[in-house]
């Protein structure tokens, strides 16, 4: 039975979680605060996509002889290490903060 709550508990909270994204995604979009290139995200729109997108720009840019320079970031330990205080700043910053708080 207490597995049970466990689980329902969990659901409920992947459920408000995956609202709020929506409602947030939503209105970054509206406000033109999310660019085309963002990727990993976004619906239909993954880290996979990025990386094709990013191969077929270069292999233009070799047919092409245009010089390129490429560097890659892995900002997953970045983000998380993130005090959730900083990120709350900045979504208030773009007038989100009231939408998230569904």
């Amino acid at each position: 039975m207490f597995g049970g709550f466990l689980f329902l508990e969990h659901s409920v909270y992947v459920f408000i979680q995956q609202s709020c994204t929506k409602i947030a995604v939503n209105y970054l979009q509206q406000h033109r605060l999310i660019t085309k290139d963002q990727h990993g995200f976004l619906t239909k729109i993954s880290t996979a996509t990025n990386l094709l997108e990013s191969l077929n720009d270069w292999t233009l840019n070799i047919e092409k002889k245009n010089h390129q320079s490429v560097a890659n970031i892995d900002f997953a330990k970045a983000f998380d290490s993130v005090r959730h205080s900083q990120p709350l700043i900045k979504l208030t910053a773009y007038g989100i903060i009231h939408v998230v708080h569904c």
